[in-house]
């Protein structure tokens, strides 16, 4: 199942419309937390497989871009855009290890997080509204891949599959479209600073489910 068919209209069409309307800024912060909120997944498979080097150069510069959008001292565009064109390199050639090798539940939600970071490297980079879009929907994937993934491993399951873990995830960035709709100018780097907290701390439930599933 593709990850848009697992969301209703209303919800999609919501992602959509926050993406849209708001400054450039508030939607690249909105596809960086999405994808922050996940990159634990991609942490804990390169702590199994140290042959993955990307993990590190791509956290670094998922922390340089909010860096420069919460205006942080001594962050600048230039400094987070050299960072993310390293981690792009490192994640990609990280990805093409992944997939070259047997393709199981965790490779498939390495892959999934990978391809969702380099969305939102684009939305920062080029503030491209449509990967911003990408990279929220492909975070939802990982979920999506989760949960069938588990419901085929369950053979007491009956082809039932949970969906409660995306639901959650949905309703995560629902709350960060809220906070960076909502707020004035005036507030914008409390609304950010408040989204980039909130999805840091988001990502220890990857961070243990993910450890989990590896047996960690």
């Amino acid at each position: 199942m593709g990850k848009v068919a697992m969301l209703t209209d209303e919800q999609a069409k919501r992602i959509r419309e926050a993406c849209d309307s708001m400054s450039p800024g508030r939607v690249a912060a909105l596809a960086l937390a999405a994808v922050h909120r996940i990159l634990p997944v991609y942490q804990v498979y390169s702590e199994v497989h140290p042959a993955l080097r990307g993990h590190v150069p791509t956290h670094d510069a998922i922390i340089a871009a909010w860096r420069f959008l919460r205006r942080q001292p001594g962050a600048t565009a230039e400094l987070a855009a050299r960072r993310i064109s390293a981690a792009k390199t490192a994640a990609n050639r990280d990805l093409a290890r992944v997939e070259a090798g047997d393709v199981d539940l965790p490779e498939s939600l390495v892959s999934a997080t990978i391809l969702a970071v380099m969305s939102a490297f684009d939305a920062f980079v080029g503030e491209s509204r449509t990967a911003a879009y990408d990279a929220v929907l492909a975070a939802l994937d990982v979920d999506v891949i989760w949960a069938e993934g588990v419901g085929d491993m369950d053979p007491t399951s009956e082809g039932i599959v949970q969906w409660a873990n995306m639901v959650a995830q949905y309703r995560m960035q629902s709350q960060d479209i809220d906070d960076l709709s909502v707020r004035s100018e005036s507030e914008e780097i409390e609304a950010l600073d408040t989204v980039y907290f909130r999805a840091e701390s988001e990502g220890l439930a990857y961070l243990t489910r993910m450890s989990e599933l590896l047996g960690q």
